[in-house]
């Protein structure tokens, strides 16, 4: 995913909190919103070894949490950017991080 793509999703979710604002009348929406995309964020990291490939986001998932919960409006397009990166197979591996699969420098794109 571009950055134009990510940012698109992003400001569609912030539409859609605005939104969900204005119709219930409650600020709620906004925390829940940011808790839930980056608990999503941290558990998809986890799930493919987001870790063990050379990118600007942490080596843990709970690192990757604390991203996209604290710094939002940034941190969750970083994520979705990054993402699509490591799933298209253009991200190599950390130095020293070894995959279960093999033990090249460039990394396969992970299974979906």
């Amino acid at each position: 995913m571009d950055a134009v793509k990510a940012l698109l999703a992003t400001i569609g979710i912030l539409f859609l909190m605005v939104s969900c604002f204005v119709i219930f009348g409650r600020y709620t929406v906004l925390p829940w919103t940011i808790f839930l995309t980056a608990f999503w964020a941290a558990w998809d990291y986890e799930g493919y070894e987001g870790g063990r490939f050379a990118t600007a986001l942490p080596r843990s998932s709970v690192g990757v949490f604390f991203l996209v919960g604290v710094l939002w409006p940034v941190g969750f397009p970083l994520y979705l950017m990054v993402r699509e990166r490591i799933w298209e197979g253009k991200v190599s591996l950390r130095s020293g991080a070894g995959s279960r699969s093999s033990s090249s420098t460039v990394a396969t794109a992970p299974e979906r």
